[in-house]
Formats: structure tokens, C-alpha cells, sequence
């Protein structure tokens, strides 16, 4: 699966999906950034590098996550299993009083010299 085909999997769960810079917090229930704090790159040759990152999807939610929040949620991570390995962490941000779960894939693009 691709950054792209994770992505559109957020929105279409009806999420309002901003990258993870802001000016000012929504001011709704729910949305999600995402983010890609670091890249390595490396590879055999100068022919074919390989650049291994990071992926992170931030769901966040004001006062507290629904049944419903829940359900989009699993449904997200249903539709993203192709992915393979990835994490996910949840807390709280009382700075912004925001609860957070948070998803990190950890992908890989191939790019050959053309």
C-alpha cells in the first residue's frame, strides 16, 4: 500500500485530514494529520535507492471518542492491513485537550534512475 492509498483511506472515512502543521486547531469533534518526521535512504548501487519512512496518521477527538469514533477507527484498520506491520498509540494532549490515536507505518518507495 501506498502513502497515497493510506491517505484516501483516512478520508474516506469522512475525516477532515490536514498535514500535521496547523495554524489553529479544528474546532470540530474529530480530524487527522499526518506526518513524515525522517527518510533514510540507501540502496546497493547509485542505480536503485531504496527510501525507508515513517508514516504517521493522528486521529484526534475533543472531550472523548464516540462508538462511533471507535468503529471508524477498526474500519481504518481493516482497509489498511495491506500495509502489513504498523503501530498505533493512544493518549491524551490536555494542552489542546485532544484524545489522540495514533498510527505509524513504516514504508518503503523504490526509486530507480530513469
Amino acid at each position: 500500500m501506498t502513502r497515497e492509498e493510506i491517505l484516501e483511506a483516512v478520508k474516506a472515512l469522512g475525516f477532515r485530514l490536514e498535514w500535521h502543521s496547523f495554524r489553529a486547531v479544528p474546532n470540530t469533534h474529530s480530524f487527522a494529520t499526518w506526518n513524515i518526521p525522517r527518510k533514510n535512504f540507501g540502496g546497493a548501487d547509485m542505480m536503485a535507492f531504496i527510501c525507508r519512512y515513517p508514516l504517521n496518521v493522528t486521529f484526534f477527538y475533543r472531550e472523548s471518542k464516540t462508538p462511533e469514533d471507535f468503529k471508524k477507527e477498526s474500519e481504518f484498520e481493516k482497509a489498511v492491513r495491506a500495509v502489513g506491520d504498523f503501530s498505533c498509540v493512544m493518549d491524551y494532549d490536555s494542552s489542546e485537550g485532544l484524545f489522540y490515536t495514533q498510527y505509524t507505518f513504516n514504508l518503503n518507495d523504490f526509486m530507480e534512475d530513469a
